[in-house]
C-alpha cells in the first residue's frame, strides 16, 4: 500500500475570500475526489481545530494500492483542478509519501 500525506497552510486572504472560506472549498474539493478517481482506496481530510502558530490548516491522508496508482491519481484531471485551486491559496505544503 502507498500512503500520501499532505499538510497545508493557506493564505489569510486569497481569491477575494477568507482563509476559512478557502479551507471549506479545499475540503469539499478533496472529499469529492474518491467518487472521481477510482485509484483512491482511502481519503481523509482534517481541518485544524486548535489554531496554534505551529498548526497546519488542513491535512490530507490518502491510500493507494501502489505507486503506479498514486501516479495515475497525480495525473488525473480532477486532481489537477485541486492543484490549480491551491496555486492561488497556498502558503505552504508539506508532504510525506511511503509504502506499508
Amino acid at each position: 500500500m502507498f500512503k500520501h500525506i499532505v499538510l497545508f497552510r493557506l493564505k489569510k486572504n486569497a481569491r477575494g475570500l477568507s482563509m476559512e472560506e478557502n479551507i471549506a472549498e479545499l475540503k469539499s474539493m478533496l472529499e469529492a475526489l474518491p467518487e472521481k478517481i477510482a485509484d483512491i482506496r482511502f481519503l481523509e481530510v482534517g481541518v485544524d481545530i486548535l489554531g496554534t502558530g505551529h498548526s497546519s490548516h488542513v491535512s490530507l491522508i490518502t491510500e493507494f494500492d501502489d505507486d503506479a496508482a498514486f501516479t495515475r491519481y497525480v495525473q488525473h484531471q480532477d486532481h489537477q483542478k485541486v492543484l490549480a485551486f491551491l496555486q492561488g491559496v497556498l502558503e505552504e505544503r508539506r508532504v510525506v509519501d511511503y509504502t506499508v
